[in-house]
């Protein structure tokens, strides 16, 4: 998927859902990353320094535990909700992605 296209997609989001939860995959990494997404970083970046070509899909989770604060004497832990149909939604409205929808997860894919 191309830059524009992710940058559309992410913008439109962040400016119907204020932030939204997500969980990533980079290509050529094995780990999954989870964030609050709530801007759109500057252009190339998904988020840096992280290319949006580096990205093989984006996780929209229903619930989602979150921790906050990295000290752990301080870490709490908040659980979100968000409505993936309503993100779905949106997703079909700004153009034609590759989307499965499963056990509460809304998986979008940028490579395959």
């Amino acid at each position: 998927m191309n830059n524009s296209k992710w940058e559309k997609l992410f913008d439109s989001l962040v400016k119907e859902f204020d932030s939204v939860f997500i969980k990533y995959k980079l290509i050529g990494r094995e780990k999954v990353l989870e964030t609050e997404f709530n801007f759109v970083d500057f252009y190339p970046f998904f988020i840096e320094p992280i290319l949006y070509k580096e990205i093989e899909w984006v996780e929209f989770p229903e619930k989602t535990l979150m921790i906050n604060n990295k000290r752990i004497s301080k870490q709490t832990i908040s659980e979100h909700s968000q409505d993936i149909t309503k993100i779905k939604n949106l997703i079909n409205k700004i153009g034609d992605f590759d989307i499965e929808k499963y056990n509460g997860f809304l998986r979008l894919y940028g490579y395959k």
